[in-house]
């Protein structure tokens, strides 16, 4: 995916300055970096991918969740099997962000 991309299984999670118009749908959803007001920080754009995953699970149908602490994200499946691995590259992601060094999301 692009710098401000996330996809997971067939579903691109695009992170948006603004994500009113938008529609999501099983192979697409719009994150907003952070709720309106809201300074954009790693942790408020770990919350806002937090809350996309959790909140699009009947249409994304992915079969995980998510969790946050601080800056990080924590993707867990919810389906015996393979079918909800996330690839450890996950863990290699960060914000497109030259002045922070803090990694967004952590995996195993």
């Amino acid at each position: 995916g692009g710098a401000d991309e996330i996809t997971i299984g067939s579903t691109k999670f695009m992170f948006v300055s603004e994500s009113a118009g938008y529609t999501n749908s099983s192979t697409q959803v719009f994150v907003q970096f952070a709720n309106d007001g809201a300074a954009t920080t790693t942790t408020t754009v770990a919350a806002a991918f937090r809350d996309a995953i959790n909140n699009t699970i009947a249409t994304t149908n992915l079969g995980i969740t998510a969790s946050s602490a601080a800056a990080a994200v924590i993707i867990s499946g919810s389906q015996s099997g393979t079918a909800a691995n996330v690839i450890d590259e996950l863990a290699k992601v960060a914000p497109d962000d030259t002045d922070d060094d803090t990694t967004l999301f952590a995996g195993p």
